[in-house]
């Protein structure tokens, strides 16, 4: 790569009959990287290839090296999903779940063959660096981790240092241990469940068995976790990701009430109808502000001539004021949409773009309409600061949400050592802040 925004790119397309893809890049910090490869743009990563890309950095610039005394590059935990079925859809009724959680690959159905866990070995009285990375497992139901007997110190978000957090302390034991994954208590009646081994190395202890009931019993003495920004934040017994710190403030330029630029994002669902679908089932079809988005013909950076105008959806943040301030449902872009084949399909499909001026200090206001479940953002090419979050229980409008913003009362925002992230979970009828700073030009996606 020549780290220039005309050859370099979020993402690659390996073309059918190509046998192997060489991709060489330069690592700017170090993380811990989630790559996923699907067939489909709209395939969930169950259906593609995914695994972990760590990148270790020198222990003198490991601001928390201090904290543990193993780094071992198998301590790391992906769980993913497995369902019986290869296709993942969002009906009117209901949504996709898994039938369960695998971790690292390894799981076990319920009175199925007993598949050997994946097993995590450590040893006796030290402390060890572990990195978990959530591949998608139940859709975009949050997956929670639990290590019997055992606390968990919180040390980086997305790959960022944060202030270091316990969420549990009990006194180590030396024996094997059960590590329990399961979907949350919100996202559905009953729980998926997966798990894994913790073995201490040298012990003569036969290796625990899984946990049959539909969900792991937690420890009363135990702080909960969430990286969703507005669940369960002020509870004394949780932690939600608002109230965990970077370790380095947030640039001063971002740090001013006002930003140079204020996107606000609305997403719905709306119902496919079955005549595109082709299996006679209505299949919700997500939107921001009216538009679900579709691939364009030929590369916008390269080629971006090559795609026609009839494909695409420009807006700018005044364009999407003014809209506001009249009160339109419908986003202008909407009348450019590609239309399907004489569909009676009021689904909006084109080139969605936003456009940002070089330079400027960015908000965006995601706001979820549809309330089907929480959802998840993902942003290329940059790291963001969530500054906001809230729920409402119902779905509201883009005007009210701009109202409540401009009397101060949508959320008060943390403009000091927010975390800094790359993937924000945009809790379900409610609203998320995140900002960040425009300066790596180009085409990202999100």
């Amino acid at each position: 790569m020549r780290a220039s925004k005309s050859t370099d790119l979020a993402m690659m397309m390996a073309t059918y009959g190509l046998r192997f893809l060489v991709v060489v890049f330069t690592i700017a910090a170090a993380a811990t990287f989630l790559h996923v490869n699907n067939y489909r743009p709209r395939d969930d990563v169950s259906n593609g290839i995914f695994g972990a890309l760590i990148v270790k950095q020198a222990d003198i610039r490991d601001p928390h090296r201090a904290l543990y005394d193993i780094d071992d590059s198998s301590h790391v935990i992906l769980v993913s999903q497995w369902q019986h079925s290869g296709e993942i859809s969002f009906t009117e009724t209901s949504h996709a779940k898994p039938a369960i959680l695998l971790v690292n690959g390894r799981g076990r159905q319920p009175n199925g063959p007993r598949v050997p866990f994946t097993k995590f070995t450590v040893l006796p009285g030290r402390r060890h660096r572990f990195r978990l990375a959530n591949a998608g497992g139940a859709g975009s139901c949050p997956i929670t981790i639990l290590v019997d007997a055992h606390p968990l110190l919180l040390i980086a978000l997305d790959g960022q240092p944060v202030e270091p957090r316990q969420v549990a302390s009990i006194t180590l034991a030396k024996a094997s241990y059960w590590i329990n994954v399961h979907t949350s208590k919100e996202c559905g009646t009953s729980s998926i469940n997966g798990g894994a081994i913790l073995n201490y190395k040298g012990s003569s202890t036969e290796d625990p068995e899984a946990v049959e009931q539909s969900e792991a019993e937690e420890s009363n003495d135990r702080i909960a976790m969430t990286t969703n920004p507005a669940d369960k934040c002020g509870n004394p017994e949780s932690l939600c990701v608002m109230e965990v710190h970077s370790l380095r403030k947030m640039p001063s330029g971002l740090g001013k009430q006002k930003t140079d630029v204020t996107v606000r994002l609305p997403i719905n669902y709306k119902l496919q109808t079955n005549d595109i679908v082709g299996n006679g089932v209505e299949t919700r079809v997500l939107n921001v502000n009216n538009a679900t988005f579709t691939y364009p013909s030929s590369p916008l950076l390269s080629q971006g001539g090559d795609v026609s105008g009839e494909t695409m959806c420009y807006s700018t943040p005044d364009e999407d004021d003014a809209r506001v301030e009249n009160n339109e449902t419908a986003s202008l872009s909407s009348r450019r949409c590609r239309r399907s084949d004489a569909t009676a399909s009021n689904v909006c499909e084109c080139v969605h773009v936003r456009y940002i001026p070089l330079g400027a200090t960015v908000e965006i206001i995601l706001l979820d309409q549809g309330g089907l479940d929480d959802l998840v953002y993902h942003l290329h090419g940059y790291t963001f600061y969530v500054v906001g979050a809230r729920k409402f229980g119902r779905s509201v409008s883009l005007q009210e949400l701009k109202s409540m913003d401009d009397k101060g009362q949508l959320f008060s925002r943390n403009l000091d050592c927010t975390v800094a992230k790359d993937t924000v979970v945009v809790p379900k009828f409610g609203a998320v802040a995140l900002r960040f700073k425009a300066n790596n030009p180009g085409i990202e996606t999100n």
